[in-house]
Order: structure tokens, then sequence, then C-alpha cells
């Protein structure tokens, strides 16, 4: 495991014969790192977007929509986890 873990890394000193011999078993096992696995391995912050709930869009407008959606591809475009939740404002 640690050696396919170097290749996949592409860290650590591996000879160009077993990093072929890796690379073809993946290909042949159609092997995808897990997802859970890629969010460990890499940094990445955890990021809150508080917006208004439901009950406030009509008071404060649908633009809302849009700018937490904007915000939210740009926190994913730079590989870190949105966290969305709703405020109720009085």
């Amino acid at each position: 495991m640690s050696t396919v873990s170097r290749v996949i890394n592409q860290k650590g000193n591996i000879s160009e014969k077993t990093v072929q011999k890796v690379e073809q078993a993946i290909a042949q096992l159609m092997y995808k790192p897990s997802q859970t696995t890629e969010l460990l391995r890499r940094q990445s912050y955890r990021i809150a977007v508080f917006a208004p709930s439901n009950a406030n869009l009509e008071e404060e407008g649908s633009h809302v929509i849009v700018d937490v959606s904007a915000v939210v591809a740009k926190i994913e475009k730079h590989e870190h986890i949105p966290f969305v939740t709703t405020l109720h404002f009085p």
C-alpha cells in the first residue's frame, strides 16, 4: 500500500519499473482514491457561509441566492470545503 501511495502522490524514490507496474494495475482495476482520502491528504480549510433563511429571502431579494452560489464556487475552486447554513433574521 505504501508503494502505491508513493506512486500516486509522486513522493519518494521509486524505480521507473515499479511506477509502470503500479500505474498499469491502477488502470486495469480502474482505481480511484476515495473522496475522504483525498480530503485528508490535502490541506484544506472548512469555511462557513451564513445566508438568510427562506423567510428572509423576500425581504432581502433573490440576489442573495446568486451571491451564496458565487461564494461557494469560489471556495470550492480553491479546494476548500464550504459549509452553508441559513440564519433567521428577525
